[in-house]
Formats: C-alpha cells, sequence, structure tokens
C-alpha cells in the first residue's frame, strides 16, 4: 500500500458540562482529523486530540510539525510487517514518546488500510460511566443495570463519603456487576486501607490508579486483597516493578496517550502474559477517537467491556449520526471507522494547500 496523501481539518466541539482534569475545567474539546489516502483513493480517517494536562503536544505543536511528517511519508509503501517494524519510517521522523497522539493517528490509519476488510463488525460492550456530583449519580443509577461492568469516578470524595454513594448506587446493581472505582491518583495509603475495610470486595472489579504515590501500591497489596488497575503507571512506572504487586487486575489503555501500536501490543502480550483484563479507553476525543478505540478492541478481540462512555460528554460531534449505544453496547453495524459519517462541514482545512 502508498501514501498518496495526508491531509489535516481542525475541530472545535462543546462539552454538555465543564469536565474537571487535574485542577483545570475544560468547557469544550478541540483537536484534528488526519484524512490519510492510498494510492487507489480509498481514505481512512482518525483523530488527534492532545488531552490537557496529560499528553505531551499541543495541538500547535503538532501544526508545527506536520509539514515535515507529510513530506516524509507522502510517496512511501508500507505493510504490516512495515508497520510493526521499531524502525520504520514513522519511527525514523516522528517520536511516538513527544507526539503520540499524533502518532498514534497514522499508525493507525495505516493498520485500517492494511488489515483485511471485514463484511461484519460486532457489537463493542462498554462500561458505564458515573461521575459528578452525588445528586446527579443518584438520577444515572438506575441506568446502570444494562452495562456488564460500572466505572465509579471517586473525584474529590474522601472515604466516609465515597461509601455512602456506593451505598446508595448498590441496590441498582444486578447481582453479577462489579464496581471500576477510578481515583485518578488521589488518596494516600492510610485513607484507602481504611476504605477498603468497609467496601465489600465482592463489589469491587479493580480500584484504578487509587495512591498518590504509586510505588505504595506494593505495600497495599500486601496488606489489602482489593484488586489494582493501572493507567497512568504504565506510562511513568516501571512495569516490572507494577507486575510484581499481589492483588494486579487490569491494564487501563487510552491509545493515544500510549502512542505506539507496538507499545500498545507489548502491553496486550504482558497482560495476557499474566491473565490481567486490558481496558481500552478513550480520552474525551470526538466520535472518530471512539470508533479507533472500538476499532482496536474489535482488532484484539477484546471481550471486557471498554471505555467510551466518555462519548456522553460532547454536546456536537465530528460525525452526523451520533454514535449508538444500546444496552451497554456500541453498535458498529452502520457506523465504523471504515465508514464514518462525517460533517465535514464542522471541520476547518490546516493547510489550504494541502
Amino acid at each position: 500500500m502508498k501514501i498518496q496523501n495526508l491531509q489535516l481539518y481542525s475541530y472545535h466541539l462543546k462539552l454538555k458540562q465543564p469536565l474537571s482534569l487535574k485542577g483545570s475545567l475544560l468547557d469544550h474539546r478541540e483537536g484534528l482529523i488526519l484524512k490519510v489516502t492510498c494510492e487507489h483513493g480509498q481514505s481512512i480517517q482518525t483523530d488527534i486530540a492532545p488531552l490537557l494536562n496529560f499528553h505531551t503536544e499541543s495541538i500547535s505543536s503538532i501544526l508545527k510539525i506536520f509539514p515535515q511528517i507529510k513530506k516524509a511519508l507522502t510517496k512511501s509503501f508500507w505493510s504490516l510487517k512495515l508497520l510493526l517494524n521499531s524502525e520504520n519510517l514513522l519511527s525514523q521522523n516522528l517520536s511516538y514518546k513527544k507526539y503520540p497522539s499524533l502518532y498514534f493517528a497514522i499508525e493507525f490509519a495505516l493498520l485500517c488500510h492494511l488489515m483485511p476488510k471485514l463484511d461484519h463488525f460486532q457489537d463493542i460492550k462498554i462500561n458505564a460511566l458515573l461521575s459528578g456530583a452525588d445528586s446527579e449519580l443518584e438520577l444515572k443509577a438506575p441506568l446502570i443495570r444494562d452495562y456488564e461492568s460500572v466505572k465509579l469516578k471517586a473525584g474529590p470524595r474522601n472515604a466516609y463519603e465515597l461509601l455512602s454513594l456506593i451505598e446508595k448506587i448498590q441496590p441498582h446493581l444486578r447481582p453479577q456487576q462489579k464496581l471500576r472505582i477510578d481515583f485518578n491518583r488521589s488518596w494516600k495509603l492510610t485513607e484507602l486501607l481504611e476504605f477498603c475495610k468497609y467496601f465489600p470486595i465482592e463489589l469491587c472489579e479493580y480500584l484504578e490508579e487509587p495512591l498518590e504515590n504509586p510505588l505504595e501500591l506494593l505495600h497495599f497489596s500486601s496488606h489489602c486483597a482489593h484488586p489494582i488497575a493501572f493507567d497512568e503507571s504504565l506510562l511513568d512506572t516501571s512495569l516490572e516493578f507494577l507486575l510484581t504487586i499481589p492483588t494486579k487486575r487490569a491494564f487501563i489503555i487510552k491509545p493515544t496517550l500510549i502512542g505506539s501500536l507496538q507499545k500498545v501490543n507489548y502491553l496486550y502480550s504482558k497482560a495476557r502474559l499474566h491473565n490481567l483484563q486490558f481496558i481500552l479507553t478513550s480520552a474525551f476525543e470526538s466520535g472518530i477517537g471512539h470508533l479507533m478505540v472500538a476499532q482496536l478492541a474489535h482488532y484484539l478481540a477484546i471481550e471486557d467491556p471498554i471505555g467510551l462512555d466518555t462519548y456522553q460528554w460532547l454536546e456536537n460531534d465530528v460525525l452526523t449520526k451520533p454514535l449508538e449505544f444500546n444496552k451497554g453496547k456500541l453498535d458498529l453495524k452502520e457506523q465504523h471507522i471504515l465508514n464514518p459519517y462525517i460533517n465535514w462541514k464542522a471541520l476547518t482545512s490546516c493547510y489550504e494547500n494541502a
């Protein structure tokens, strides 16, 4: 397969309500849609949406480097073998650590061009997302029964407040449902240990990044049996150390933060080797970004519910037809990354002569 052209388009999407991330409030999401066209005229669109305080890159830094990357990749030939080669043309011209969302967008577009085309797409299971004030979550709680898994954001709550909220949510859980609680590294070890004394382990699918200091996870795990999931730690903590933690349960994978398909594949192989859940999740991208994560789950045959319920935060989208979620699943029968309904009028070309 030969790359014929690469083009960038920008978007600006409103959020239904402000999103609090690491002390910053976002009321919109901005990003770029990358269009990669092959020599036969077929195009794949992918999303580039650096998230404030999470990504090492920015929209402006991507726009600055893109012409150089486009020049290097245009007319280049690709195969699956080349794509998975750590010294391919893309890796020679771009660092996935410095530009993870741009790198992943290019790689994933190439992967979609190269993979055999499928005649049918299975629905993708997603987890419910409970985030916000207690009053909001109490209204959402009756809707979680259709989902296989439920993710609860701890937010600024202390142990007592979180236990009180869980007590209100519990009556709405089916017997087999458990909670994935995301702490975003906000708690101290003593508070977490106290919380787990009263949080029934049978209700716990896993505790995601509970501690301010991830190096204390080993100490926690030696005193408490509640399962642990790693997210940020996969980026800044030794994987060798994480794999020594007895109660490890899951890897939480944001592909646009990991950056490289090779790194994603490496973590996937480690997860399978250690019998860990491999949970793909979005980083508040557009509908195109959510479809990318869903397609990757399809390629990897992921059976665990993945994190796509962040789509509910978008007031508007780059897709003319919103993604359809039904009974805890994303419907891919009509719309998927190989056939998205894009609203090109909502996009602005970044380079008029591109």
